[in-house]
């Protein structure tokens, strides 16, 4: 349920698996079992790997080629992070491997992102890139001219511009856990419909990011962020498509201590079941430092095709409160307040409904 499909350029995804015969899959997180056994996970289990899951779901149907394509970081790094050093012979080699394994196949599965080296909380980068050779593979394997998808395992946000420019199809899986391999596949497949959505920002670069030492909380990118990243807080795709009626709420006028009652009609308007997460973001109108938008509910929604679902919402204390420089706390303060609905935080402010709570 946590998986993200970030985009799905002419619905490369799910893979029709009557049509795949041979599936090309590379990438340093592809056979990669780390990510399941580490971060305060379980040690003793068995890890489905990404290329497990695959061979899993096509026994008997399709060929699963794999090459590991390159390491998860190059012999240079963190340094080649600053400095474009050149291509070794086996570096490479190996990514000419993984371009030749994709020409013979009819798609190609690129498993890019982070792990034990590269993200933990002694993990300090100066780049959200992709790091290594990971970009260089991931271009290579592109300009074949197969349909890719990208799949990234990795534990914080990445700054994948040119993958979002050139790729169909991108997955977040996170560190999906040690079944993971099967729920991707699952995914790829359209076993699984997916409905995830991002609980941080995805930026562009690290100068959407303030100073390391600006502790000033008016600066701080994730409640105040002006400028447009590459995937805002909330967004998530689905194989199906979702349009929202009118918002309605109970009253336009309540009391401190009351609960206002929030209703949207939500339709699934494609041809598969789905889920739809509704989220409700809150503005105070006359807070000019407050935060444009902050997520105060939401619910996840299941929504077979063609039919439409009331969602409701009681918004209570705990939802409305805002924060009171005057008295230096949170609580629900009078005035003027803006609800915005939608699928994501950059959608939400397509619906709005003003409101005021009065003392």
């Amino acid at each position: 349920e946590s998986i993200v499909l970030l985009k799905n350029e002419n619905n490369t995804l799910p893979l029709d698996i009557t049509s795949v015969k041979k599936i090309a899959v590379c990438g340093p997180n592809a056979a990669e079992k780390a990510y399941a056994l580490t971060h305060y996970g379980p040690l003793a289990v068995e890890v489905t790997t990404v290329v497990d899951g695959l061979r899993e779901k096509l026994n008997g149907k399709a060929e699963v080629l794999y090459t590991k394509g390159c390491d998860l970081v190059d012999a240079h790094w963190p340094e080649s992070e600053i400095i474009d050093f050149p291509l070794s012979k086996d570096e490479q080699s190996e990514i000419d491997k993984a371009v030749a394994q994709a020409q013979e196949a009819d798609v190609a599965v690129v498993v890019l992102g982070g792990g034990q080296r590269t993200c933990g909380e002694n993990k300090s980068r100066s780049s959200l890139d992709l790091p290594g050779r990971q970009l260089d593979l991931l271009k290579a394997v592109q300009a074949t001219g197969k349909p890719v998808i990208l799949v990234l395992i990795n534990g914080r946000p990445l700054s994948v511009n040119w993958a979002d420019k050139f790729v169909p199809a991108i997955l977040e899986a996170w560190y999906p856990g040690s079944k993971g391999g099967t729920a991707i596949a699952d995914v790829l497949f359209g076993d699984y419909n997916p409905a995830g959505r991002l609980p941080v920002t995805f930026y562009r670069n690290v100068s959407q990011l303030p100073d390391f030492e600006d502790y000033n909380m008016t600066g701080r990118t994730y409640r105040y962020m002006t400028q447009e990243p590459l995937f805002p807080f909330g967004h998530g795709l689905s194989y199906t498509s979702f349009s929202y009626g009118a918002v309605v709420l109970g009253s336009d006028n309540i009391k401190s201590g009351e609960k206002l009652r929030l209703s949207v009609p939500v339709t699934n308007t494609g041809k598969c079941d789905g889920e739809e997460v509704v989220q409700v973001y809150l503005k105070k109108n006359d807070d000019v430092e407050g935060p444009s938008k902050a997520l105060r509910a939401f619910k996840r929604v299941h929504i077979p095709a063609g039919k439409t679902v009331d969602v409701e919402f009681d918004l209570g204390d705990k939802e409305l409160v805002w924060w009171n420089p005057q008295s230096n706390t949170m609580c629900v303060s009078e005035g003027s307040y803006e609800l915005m609905v939608g699928g994501s935080s950059q959608t939400a402010g397509l619906l709005r409904r003003s409101f005021v709570i009065q003392p």
